[in-house]
């Protein structure tokens, strides 16, 4: 295959071991938005993605193409293409797919480490700002109905000052931080700081650094649904049923 017969998305996959931090940045927003691409401002996409003009210019270049806007054509016309070929696959096969890959994601080594921290600790305290705060509301239900755990959704209005080492604190997010950001550094500072689990589906979430576990989640290609939003929800749903099932399962001492 020449490279002008590949699509932008084989480019890059041929192209991805030879990426710098940057590259990795562009293709990382790419994959997930790449509507945005070609829609956006270069300022906009310069600010999600953390990289200069002259880092997305010099991308561009490293796939053979001269400027934005021509790289923008051609992405264009692949996202035709991917629309034509999608218009085969049912957004029920689409979902399936995606909980296939959350499914093989979570680990039983992932859902021990989560069932250990939940029975080591005397509460268990969730969260998730905005739409992801609906997550957090269902495994709440969840643990209350089918799992012997004390456990409470944190209101975002008047979060606690202080959480101490005898809680796990689940944290829902997608990709945005500053809700917590401040929060989490005071509440880390202490000696008797909650055990805290972040739910995520960007592996380079800002408040990785407070988590004493990150369970990283695939979700939905937003080129594919059309709709990150239900995506991103989908993958956290499916997260607390399996979580659900292991925690019932070990409680009986079937694993």
């Amino acid at each position: 295959m020449t490279t002008k017969s590949m699509s932008i998305f084989e480019l890059m996959e041929r192209n991805k071991k030879e990426f710098t931090k940057n590259d990795k940045a562009i293709y990382t927003y790419l994959c997930k938005y790449p509507d945005d691409f070609v829609n956006s401002q270069l300022a906009a996409i310069s600010a999600y993605t953390g990289v200069s003009h002259a880092s997305i210019t010099r991308f561009i270049q490293k796939l053979g193409f001269s400027n934005l806007n021509e790289f923008r054509y051609q992405l264009s016309l692949d996202l035709q293409d991917k629309d034509k070929k999608r218009e085969k696959k049912s957004s029920a096969e689409i979902y399936g797919e995606t909980l296939i890959e959350v499914e093989k994601a979570l680990t039983n080594d992932i859902l021990e480490k989560i069932y250990s921290a939940f029975e080591s600790h005397r509460n268990i305290s969730l969260t998730g700002y905005n739409l992801s705060r609906i997550p957090a509301e269902h495994m709440n239900c969840i643990l209350n109905i089918s799992a012997p755990y004390s456990s409470r959704v944190l209101p975002n209005d008047a979060l606690p000052y202080v959480i101490e080492d005898d809680n796990v604190l689940v944290i829902y997010s997608t990709r945005r931080s500053e809700f917590y950001k401040d929060w989490l550094s005071k509440i880390t500072e202490s000696e008797k700081k909650p055990y805290i689990i972040l739910i995520t589906m960007n592996s380079k979430h800002k408040l990785r650094k407070y988590a004493d576990l990150t369970v990283l989640l695939p979700s939905a290609d937003s080129a594919q649904m059309g709709d990150v939003v239900n995506a991103d929800q989908l993958s956290f749903m499916f997260f607390n049923h399996v979580l659900d099932v292991y925690i019932i399962k070990r409680n009986r001492n079937e694993i």
